[in-house]
């Protein structure tokens, strides 16, 4: 499975991976048909889109009470995507009846459908490493020369100080007379002045950024449930089959915004093109969003393909407004159009 999506996020703190610093990278864009670096452009990386991804897993299996059935460990179920610890290991060990040492990579991926999809190292008290069956590129922003030219930036970003002045709870209102005049922690004027009250929580930087931007996402769904180490899948097929659709399902939330700093900045989002390709065979990477008619070049890369390994395929594509592609399954007969951003989802499960 292969999946690429385009979409608008105005207000963002999505790359919040270090405290008061905002994500960019270096990014090359093809331009008129040369080649445009622009040195510093906010991006999210690929590491942020695992752990949303992950966390949708979760979330998906907790709302139709699967946890259990499908198998996540406890840090997956904390929604904490990090190596096997020994503890980890050993009360695995102990479960099973085992040896710590003796526990191989068929035995974790049973267990946690979190380590069977995104994969895992164990170093103690045995190194075990599983590589991830799905993959993700960075989001990075479209190139907008509107932004270049009024920000430097194609991606305008802004440092914003937040502050919450909240006083410690003093005595209940319930104490005071009624000619007293209390504050909201339950303290008269006297009272505050005396224990000079200050504020609990201090001001905190957050750095907000807007732009349209665009990922790439591959998904292995052949070897869900394979243990690569020991050559044999997992006996449970049922379990299988529910991780597979749990990754499919996963990805829908991620496009209409995930990330940090959700309860205070909630993107304003809007998904503009998706393109979800599906195949019995092996499928290459999609060219990203940040390429100028990267829609076509996939088409056309995937139908090549197709022909040239006679693999079964299908492209699934939604757009927000039309495009010629719509006008040309019968150049491209594998090419299907959806009629919602999901609508691939209920098609392929």
């Amino acid at each position: 499975m292969s999946l690429a999506a385009k979409l608008v996020l105005n207000v963002h703190d999505l790359n919040n991976e270090r405290a008061e610093e905002i994500r960019t990278v270096p990014v090359i864009y093809e331009v008129n048909g040369r080649w445009k670096i622009v040195s510093e452009a906010v991006a999210v990386s690929g590491q942020m889109l695992k752990h949303w991804h992950l966390a949708s897993m979760v979330n998906i299996a907790e709302a139709r009470d699967l946890i259990d059935k499908v198998g996540f460990c406890g840090r997956c179920r904390k929604r904490e995507g990090i190596r096997v610890s020994r503890d980890d290991a050993v009360a695995l060990a102990k479960r099973l009846s085992k040896q710590p040492k003796n526990l191989t990579e068929k035995d974790i991926i049973e267990a946690c459908a979190g380590e069977d999809v995104h994969g895992f190292l164990l170093t103690n008290p045995i190194t075990i490493r599983r590589e991830s069956l799905v993959r993700f590129s960075w989001m990075l922003p479209c190139f907008l020369e509107e932004a270049l030219e009024s920000s430097g930036t194609v991606t305008p970003y802004k440092v914003v100080i937040h502050t919450r002045n909240v006083r410690a709870p003093g005595k209940g209102a319930s104490d005071a007379s009624s000619s007293e005049t209390r504050d909201e922690g339950g303290l008269t004027s006297e009272e505050y002045q005396s224990e000079r009250r200050t504020p609990e929580q201090m001001p905190f930087y957050r750095s907000y950024a807007s732009g349209i931007y665009g990922f790439i996402s591959t998904a292995d769904l052949a070897h869900i449930g394979f243990s690569f180490n020991d050559l044999e899948p997992i006996g449970n097929k049922e379990r299988v089959m529910l991780r597979r659709k749990l990754l499919i399902e996963a990805y829908a939330p991620m496009l209409s915004g995930l990330g940090a700093s959700l309860s205070r900045a909630l993107p304003a989002s809007a998904i503009l093109e998706l393109m979800v390709v599906f195949s019995d065979g092996p499928l290459p990477a999609p060219v990203h969003p940040i390429y100028p008619s990267y829609l076509e070049r996939n088409i056309r890369l995937y139908h090549d393909q197709a022909k040239a390994l006679g693999s079964n395929l299908m492209v699934f594509l939604w757009t927000k407004e039309p495009t010629d592609l719509m006008n040309r399954e019968a150049e491209f007969p594998r090419l299907r159009i959806v009629g919602s951003p999901v609508g691939w989802i209920g098609e392929v499960i």
